[in-house]
């Protein structure tokens, strides 16, 4: 059975101090999308490889972003975090959260303006995470 994303999605971030999270949502958020790691596959075909067959190894796979879309709120103080975060190229702690299911980001800020003259002010934000995501029960 499908769930409607909206209202059951948020992207949060961490604005605690301490080792305890406090999750404050972040506001605006239209899309997210993170697509999980894959392992990276090294070409380890050789002359006893079956002919029209590869062979291959696999080796440490990448941990790609979360990357989130949102509408800009210029002086919000939660959106600001990851201005900041970027500007001081600081990690954050941010949280992809689906009702009771949560995967957790620790990584750097990449984000960017998009403005049209018709159009809405946008951000396009990436965290580029520092070690794997880790999904868990969201509290």
């Amino acid at each position: 059975m499908a769930t409607l994303v909206q209202g059951a999605v948020k992207v949060e971030i961490d604005t605690s101090a301490t080792e305890t999270p406090d999750w404050e949502v972040i506001p605006g958020v239209t899309t997210a999308s993170y697509t999980g790691g894959t392992p990276r596959e090294t070409d380890a075909t050789d002359f006893d490889t079956p002919v029209g067959e590869t062979e291959t190894l696999y080796g440490a796979r990448t941990n790609p972003p979360l990357t989130f879309q949102m509408h800009l709120q210029p002086g919000d103080a939660t959106q600001e975090l990851l201005f900041t975060a970027y500007a001081s190229a600081e990690h954050v702690k941010v949280r992809l959260k689906g009702l009771t299911k949560a995967t957790v980001f620790v990584g750097r800020v990449v984000i960017g303006e998009s403005h049209s003259v018709d159009g809405k002010m946008m951000s396009d934000v990436s965290v580029m995470p520092k070690a794997a995501p880790v999904r868990g029960a969201a509290a």
